[in-house]
Order: C-alpha cells, then sequence, then structure tokens
C-alpha cells in the first residue's frame, strides 16, 4: 500500500478537481490558493487545495463572487481547506446577505 502523494502538479490537481488548468492557475492568481515551485519552476500544490477547489466551486454554483469566497479564506492558513463548520458558517452568512 503507497502514502497517499502530499503535493499535486496543476494538471493533476485540475483533473481531480474536474477544472481546467488555467482555472487552477487563476483561482492561485486571485489567492484563494497556493502553490509552492520546484527546482525546475513548476508549481506543486498541497492535497488541501483540493477541498479549497471544491468550495469555491460549490460556492460559485450558488452565485456566490470570488471576492466573498476570498473573505472567507482569510481565516485559513496557506496549506489548510475549509472544514465542514466553515462552509456551513460561511453559507448562514451569505443567507443572511441575501
Amino acid at each position: 500500500m503507497g502514502l497517499k502523494k502530499i503535493e499535486l502538479s496543476v494538471g493533476e490537481l485540475a483533473q481531480r478537481a474536474g477544472i481546467a488548468p488555467s482555472a487552477v492557475r487563476f483561482y492561485e492568481d486571485q489567492g484563494l490558493i497556493f502553490s509552492r515551485r520546484t527546482p525546475g519552476n513548476q508549481r506543486r500544490y498541497h492535497r488541501a487545495m483540493l477541498r479549497r477547489v471544491a468550495f469555491i466551486r460549490a460556492s460559485q454554483a450558488a452565485g456566490i463572487p470570488l471576492a466573498v469566497i476570498g473573505e472567507v479564506f482569510t481565516e485559513l492558513g496557506e496549506h489548510e481547506s475549509p472544514s465542514r463548520a466553515m462552509w456551513e458558517a460561511a453559507s448562514q452568512r451569505w443567507i443572511a446577505d441575501i
């Protein structure tokens, strides 16, 4: 039994998240997800970014703008992913704003 891969390439993250690699780079440019660079200047994403992307996609599907989603992420460290409690709190806040 192998160990789970901790870091993913742009393509791996995109494939697992069901989005285009350009969307991964866009989310990073917006400060929603983070990567480190290898000595060969390739991006590597911590596995926690998978949950962040899922949170982003679910929020966008509900009509939440990226800027508002980013406000929720300010409570997280770079390698942290949103918890269920964070999703519930954000959802309640967004519902109250409607």
